[in-house]
């Protein structure tokens, strides 16, 4: 089985300090980012993939490692466990879920009948692998969900979190007339585990519930010495083009993703004169001929403190990759930015 190619390991160093020949602090500083793709029932073979996923980062040099889409409180635990040798230092969120609507979130009239989404699901996706369904959603039911979004944005949010649910439980949350259905995928977890080789100090997490729609979105925040001196970081997995309809607060996924990218600018003008920040952005810096690809407004917002935002280099969301649906273009929408460190360089290791 191939691991995800979802990778970037920059190295960075402490700008104008060496540590002292007596500290045990190393002078130079390896970051990772790395989208584990543990998506039960969105990404293929997810349930079966952690335990390699933990296996590639232990043979791998960085000393601190942002992780993405680590959905489950049980797989943050056995990954954190079976990488404790490597890295002894882990820090994650809780889960914040929030109810979508009044209770039941969905009428029975939402779901069934001709014309809607659940009716359509079965007699069109049935049979289809976990990890192709929402693709097969959009191709087959699109006009089913997005009428749903029009005429019950709660009902929509609420079944568009149910991934990776059987049928029979999403239907049963979704009409359960004593209280609302969860808004939020994953139980409200935003995925986020960071890794280190190195003592966390100051941990935190920048909210961003407040400002997402199906998949509750957040940044890790936490600093580590380095050379004798503090370097901020901030891990993060911002809104992506999801292929449901937007039924958010915002415009659209692109305008959910500028708002968030706004909110993390804030947090990172708050941080220290040595900082990085790191993760699975899901956006592409605006080209010198001002072209960009995905999201390029929030990319433009978050690169404005941060060096080696316009690093060109492979991509790190691939067509080649087989848990990628077919068809998709290459982009670079993992990111190693910093600020008031030298940048010894970056490479994609896996």
């Amino acid at each position: 089985m191939r691991a995800p190619s979802w990778l970037l390991a920059p190295v960075l160093a402490a700008a104008l300090a060496a540590a002292p020949a007596a500290s045990p602090a190393p002078a130079v500083l390896t970051v990772e980012t790395f989208n584990a793709g543990l998506a039960e029932g969105y990404v293929d073979h997810a349930a079966r993939r952690a335990g390699p996923v933990a296996r590639a980062l232990a043979d791998g040099e960085s000393d601190v490692v942002c992780l993405q889409e680590v959905w489950r409180d049980s797989q943050r635990r056995d990954v954190a466990r079976a990488l404790a040798g490597t890295f002894p230092h882990s820090f994650h969120s809780g889960a914040g879920q929030e109810g979508a609507g009044e209770a039941p979130s969905c009428r029975y009239g939402d779901l069934f009948g001709e014309g809607r989404p659940v009716t359509c699901l079965r007699a069109r996706c049935g049979g289809v692998p976990e990890g192709r369904l929402s693709r097969c959603m959009m191709d087959r039911c699109g006009g089913a969900f997005r009428a749903l979004g029009r005429g019950s944005p709660a009902c929509a949010r609420a079944l568009f979190a149910k991934t990776g649910w059987s049928p029979v439980l999403a239907v049963l949350s979704l009409l359960n007339p004593l209280f609302p259905s969860g808004a939020f995928a994953h139980g409200g977890s935003d995925g986020l585990l960071l890794l280190s080789k190195l003592p966390l100090e100051g941990t935190g997490v920048v909210e961003m519930g407040g400002l997402s729609t199906v998949v509750r979105r957040n940044a890790l925040k936490a600093s580590v010495r380095v050379g004798g001196r503090d370097v901020d970081l901030l891990c993060a997995h911002l809104a992506s083009p999801l292929d449901i309809p937007y039924v958010g607060r915002h415009s659209s996924w692109e305008g959910e993703h500028e708002a968030q990218a706004a909110a993390l600018l804030a947090a990172a003008r708050g941080l220290g004169p040595r900082a990085a920040l790191m993760g699975d952005l899901n956006c592409e810096p605006p080209g010198a001929d001002g072209a960009g690809g995905r999201f390029p407004r929030g990319c433009s917002l978050l690169a404005a403190p941060f060096q080696g935002s316009g690093e060109g280099g492979p991509c790190t969301f691939c067509s080649g990759n087989p848990l990628v649906a077919p068809g998709g273009a290459d982009a670079r929408i993992d990111h190693v930015w910093s600020r008031g460190l030298a940048r010894l360089g970056s490479e994609r290791t896996r």
